[in-house]
């Protein structure tokens, strides 16, 4: 299962993710919903999430939140997307 990891460091499972220009849609399903929710509601936890080799910066405006089968979804708004190597990493993840 793929994993997210959160500006502070903080990873979770990540069951669902996906992004158009703008938007990220993520869920995780390791954390019960209050605690999803007080992570995707923190700024400073959002404000840099890495899942695979793609690193998404600036989506820290929470628009919703909801209990899928799959596990607690967020839908974030205000970032952008890039890839670890363009960051200039080698692959490292900060």
């Amino acid at each position: 299962m793929e994993t997210i990891t959160f500006a502070n460091g903080e990873t979770h499972n990540c069951t669902f993710f996906a992004s158009i220009p703008n938007e990220a849609y993520v869920a995780i399903d390791d954390v019960s919903f209050a605690e999803a929710a007080a992570i995707f509601s923190n700024p400073e936890k959002t404000v840099r999430m890495i899942y695979g080799s793609r690193v998404f910066t600036g989506f820290t405006t929470l628009i919703a939140v909801s209990v899928q089968p799959y596990g607690t979804q967020a839908v974030l708004r205000g970032g952008t997307e890039t890839t670890i190597e363009s960051e200039g990493n080698n692959g490292r993840v900060d």
